[in-house]
């Protein structure tokens, strides 16, 4: 493990002892990085992928179902200038 000091004041860091991996080895992973313990120590060599989880089905109606379709046929009548109220900046 340490000889003694920290890395920053010159201890070696050990490697993963798997040939060919140059990963720093995990104190408590048996000399391998974390990666090669989880491969030497699972049940079938592969170690467990995680599972997506997926949220649940939507139940019922939503609001936007009826509120989406009428905002995308909204269409605001025309405004002619006249009665638009007349904006004096400054009063």
């Amino acid at each position: 493990k340490s000889q003694g000091m920290c890395q920053r004041h010159g201890a070696k860091a050990k490697r993963c002892k798997v040939e060919g991996c140059d990963k720093q080895a995990q104190g408590t992973h048996d000399g391998m990085c974390k990666r090669h313990w989880k491969l030497m120590n699972s049940p079938d060599g592969i170690p467990p992928q995680p599972r997506e989880v997926l949220p649940p089905a939507p139940e019922g109606d939503s609001i936007y179902d009826s509120i989406l379709p009428q905002s995308i046929s909204y269409r605001p009548s025309t405004i002619s200038k006249d009665s638009l109220p007349e904006l004096n900046p400054g009063e």
